[in-house]
């Protein structure tokens, strides 16, 4: 029952992706760490928005995005010895 909800809500164009695939990888200690980091320096409200947008997207952006922040996170991990100020990492 729940493929056949799931593709009744896509075909709707409603959200598909679930919070907790961001969360991959991730301690239940470290997702907390997170939100409560969000909520300290952006506050409760940042902090739901964000999550709805990436509940909003369907799978296919969902991994785009995630593809995005690899090649983001690979970027800067490279350019590491270059120093801040360098125009690789600005």
């Amino acid at each position: 029952m729940a493929t056949v909800e799931k593709t009744i809500s896509r075909v709707k164009g409603e959200s598909t992706t679930q919070i907790n695939d961001s969360y991959k990888g991730l301690s239940d200690d470290q997702i907390e760490r997170y939100h409560r980091e969000v909520k300290e320096r952006c506050g409760e409200d940042a902090l739901k928005e964000s999550e709805e947008r990436v509940t909003d997207m369907d799978k296919e952006k969902f991994a785009a995005l995630q593809a995005e922040g690899g090649k983001i996170f690979q970027a800067i991990s490279h350019n590491m010895t270059s120093g801040c100020d360098s125009t690789e990492i600005q």
